[in-house]
């Protein structure tokens, strides 16, 4: 059955196909008509909860000119709905559209309100525009896995899972967007960029395996949270200028990453770059904490200066094969195994240090030349530190057994 409303005149002869079809009796007015299309509020006047849902079971297409809102559940899970088209529609309420697997267009353009899962699991809606859309909640289009674009350039923040699992979904413009909220775009893998001039937070897990996505920019953003970017597996370019914290796992499994430029980050957290297989650059000249595994298995890093840098956490460098020389000129702590398997390293610099460096144990050098391995006979690696210090670095304990590698000046 369509369903198709020019204007109030056209309520009678839709509510008399409904008594037909489910026998009522009673009198439908324009206000409550709304009752047979799942709670409508018509011109601004709120109607009951629907009594007579039933009658619409195979509604194909729904237009309705006077509608400025649709309430909760309205059309929820109502396969044969194909179109929807409510050109006056300022809000959709939650659970709306779900589940209606045929809807493949959409028209909402003064839509400004769009409530928590309100076309979630539209299986077959391809585009969304919402040109006038402000606010939006929760899995509001979360696997529509047909949807290819979303324009919704007045909307303020993305929030969390609103296009999780958007498969298809390559283009959105959020211009004005400020927030992103937590897996707000998590397994778009057709995703091809990121580019939100206005966002100032990006939360846990936004962008998650969009594993197309090969650039990102976000020039207001400060921090970078937890598994923000983390299995973007495309990501070639990240415009972050002004960011300060880079949270756990960040980052990890971009494998083609290849430069990291963040001149007024202070924190690199647990394994935010762990397995960035392509990285090859990283300024982070204000960096003064590498967490735990943050760098590990970046295997095409070969030299690294964080000048700032005065903490070295466990396993922070580990695995970097390409590595040869590492900057630490004011570093005072390495963690244990901080450097283990880094099988080309022949050059700590420490030139700077106040004081002797605190080193966890000697397991920090494991498999690197530093410690004694070398795949040519001959060749081992040197520290670097201050003429003043040196003999407090020779006698220290731990740093003693690596008396023979240490180089003043």
């Amino acid at each position: 059955m369509a369903l198709v409303m020019t204007d109030d005149r056209n309520y009678a002869a839709i509510a008399s196909a409904i008594r037909s079809k489910n026998g009522y009796a009673g009198t439908y007015t324009p206000n409550l008509m709304a009752n047979a299309i799942y709670a409508l509020s018509v011109d601004g006047a709120p109607v009951p909860n629907a009594g007579d849902a039933v009658a619409l079971g195979e509604l194909s297409e729904a237009r309705f000119c006077s509608a400025v809102s649709i309430r909760s559940n309205a059309f929820m899970s109502m396969s044969t709905l194909t179109f929807a088209d409510f050109p006056l529609c300022e809000t959709i309420g939650s659970n709306a559209f779900y589940g209606c697997s045929s809807l493949s267009e959409i028209n909402f353009p003064i839509c400004s309100r769009i409530y928590s899962s309100a076309f979630k699991s539209c299986t077959s809606l391809a585009s969304a525009s919402l040109p006038l859309c402000e606010r939006m909640e929760s899995d509001a289009f979360q696997g529509c896995t047909s949807l290819t674009e979303v324009y919704a350039p007045a909307l303020s923040y993305i929030p969390s899972y609103a296009f999780g699992g958007c498969a298809l979904l390559s283009r959105i413009d959020a211009s004005s967007c400020t927030q992103i909220l937590t897996n707000a775009f998590a397994w778009c893998t057709t995703l091809e960029s990121a580019y939100f001039p206005m966002c100032s937070r990006v939360g846990d897990s936004a962008f998650r395996n969009c594993s197309s996505m090969s650039y990102a920019y976000f020039p207001q953003m400060s921090n970078v949270q937890y598994m923000a970017f983390y299995g973007c597996s495309s990501l070639a370019y990240v415009s972050i200028p002004l960011c300060r914290i880079v949270n756990m796992y960040a980052f990890e499994g971009c494998h083609s990453l290849a430069e990291v430029d963040f001149p007024e980050c202070s924190t690199v957290s647990a394994y935010a770059f762990a397995m960035c297989d392509s990285l090859s650059s990283v300024n982070l000249p204000t960096c003064e904490t590498v967490g735990n595994g943050a760098f590990a298995s970046c295997s095409a890093l070969g030299t690294v200066t964080l000048s700032a840098c005065t903490s070295v956490g466990t396993y922070a460098f580990s695995r970097c094969q390409s590595l040869s020389t590492l900057n630490l000129y004011r570093c005072s702590e390495i963690a244990a195994s901080a450097f283990i398997s880094c099988y080309n390293l022949t050059t700590l610099d420490m030139r700077s240090v106040q004081s002797v460096t605190s080193l966890a144990n000697s397991n920090a050098f494991s498999s690197t030349p530093i410690g004694g391995y070398s795949d040519v006979a001959g060749t081992y690696g040197r520290i670097i530190v201050p003429a003043s210090l040196y003999s407090s670095f020779v006698s220290a304990s731990v740093w003693s057994l690596f008396e023979s590698r240490f180089v003043s000046v």
